[in-house]
C-alpha cells in the first residue's frame, strides 16, 4: 500500500491537510444556502451575536489544524505525539460544537471524524526508531490489525455523526404554527413571544378593521400584520432575549412572504441598523412613496436602546 510507504510525519501532515480542506469546503458551501448571507449581515450566526472576541476565538480554533500541517513535519516524535493528541482533541471539539444543518454537512463531518481517527491512530502507533525493528512478518500483521481497527472506528464515528442531523434539526428548526398577533405587532407562536427581527414599529394610534369578526384592533402595524397572516407562519430564530422572547425572521406559511419586509414596504415599520440590507432598501422606497407612517404624523418615532 502506498500509504504504508510514507513516513509517519508525512502521513500526519497529509491527514491534517485533508481535514482542513473538508472544513474549508464545508464552510464555503453554506453561502449557497437560502438566507445564509442575510443572516450573516445581521451580525449573528445561528442566534449567536458575532463579537470581536468570538472572531478571535474562531481564528484560534481554525489555526490549530493549519499549524498541524506544518508541525507534523517539523516536530520530533517525543514532542509531536502529545501535540497531535491535544490538537486532535481541540479540533474534534470544534467540529462537534456545531451540529450539521443539512445532509452534506453531515457527510463532511463523517469524513472529518474518520480522518481524525486516522490521525490519532497514526500518532499512537508512531514508531520509535531507537527501538529495534520488528520482523517483516510482525510489521505486516500490525498493518492488517491497524486497518481493521481503523475501519471499525471509522464506522463507529460515521454512525455517531449520522445521528447528529436529528439533533441539529431540533436545535435549528423553524417555529411553525398558528400565529396570534399581539397589539404591539409581536407574535405569539406555539406559546412563544416573537418579535420580527430588525424592525422598529413606531406607535401609530389604535386602529380597528371591522371587516373581521371580532374586529381586529391594535396599532396599524398589528392590524396590517393580522390581515396578512390569516393562519400559520414559519419563524427562524435569530436572537433569544433575556425575557425569553425571540427575535426572528418570519414568513407566511403558504406564500412564503417575509413579514418584516412586508411591514416595512407598507410603511408600518422602520428598519433598525442591524436589519438586513433589503429592509433598508424597502424603507427608502416606502418613504419616497409616502406610505404608512411616512404619509402622516405618527405619535412618536423614537428608536429604542435595545437592538433587534
Amino acid at each position: 500500500m502506498q500509504m504504508e510507504m510514507l513516513d509517519t510525519k508525512t502521513k500526519l501532515s497529509a491527514l491534517w491537510l485533508f481535514i482542513l480542506l473538508n472544513i474549508i469546503f464545508r464552510d464555503l458551501h453554506q453561502f449557497a444556502r437560502k438566507g445564509f448571507i442575510e443572516m450573516l449581515l445581521t451580525g449573528t450566526y445561528n442566534g449567536v451575536e458575532v463579537t470581536e472576541e468570538l472572531m478571535l476565538l474562531g481564528g484560534f480554533l481554525a489555526e490549530v489544524p493549519i499549524a498541524m500541517v506544518l508541525f507534523s513535519l517539523l516536530l520530533t516524535r517525543r514532542i509531536g505525539r502529545p501535540v497531535t493528541f491535544v490538537a486532535a482533541f481541540i479540533t474534534t471539539a470544534t467540529l462537534l460544537s456545531s451540529a450539521p444543518s443539512d445532509m452534506d454537512d453531515a457527510f463532511h463531518l463523517i469524513i472529518e471524524l474518520a480522518a481524525m481517527v486516522a490521525i490519532l491512530w497514526t500518532a499512537w502507533t508512531w514508531p520509535d526508531l531507537a527501538v529495534a525493528g520488528r520482523s517483516l512478518g510482525e510489521a505486516r500483521s500490525m498493518s492488517q490489525q491497524r486497518v481493521a481497527v481503523l475501519s471499525v472506528l471509522a464506522l463507529v464515528a460515521g454512525l455517531a455523526a449520522a445521528l447528529l442531523p436529528a439533533r441539529a434539526a431540533t436545535a435549528a428548526a423553524e417555529i411553525v404554527s398558528y400565529a396570534l398577533v399581539q397589539p404591539d405587532a409581536s407574535l405569539k407562536v406555539s406559546g412563544k413571544l416573537i418579535y420580527l427581527y430588525g424592525l422598529y414599529i413606531p406607535p401609530s394610534g389604535k386602529n380597528c378593521q371591522r371587516g373581521f369578526n371580532p374586529p381586529l384592533c391594535g396599532n396599524r402595524a398589528a392590524v396590517a400584520l393580522d390581515s396578512k397572516i390569516q393562519g400559520f407562519v414559519a419563524c427562524r430564530p435569530v436572537l433569544r432575549n433575556h425575557d425569553r422572547s425571540i427575535d426572528a425572521f418570519c414568513r407566511t406559511r403558504l406564500a412564503g412572504e417575509d413579514l418584516g419586509g412586508y411591514l416595512i414596504s407598507q410603511g408600518w415599520a422602520l428598519a433598525l441598523p442591524s436589519a438586513p440590507f433589503q429592509y433598508h432598501a424597502l424603507e427608502r422606497i416606502a418613504r419616497r412613496r409616502g406610505l404608512g407612517v411616512w404619509g402622516f404624523q405618527a405619535d412618536s418615532v423614537v428608536f429604542p436602546n435595545r437592538r433587534r
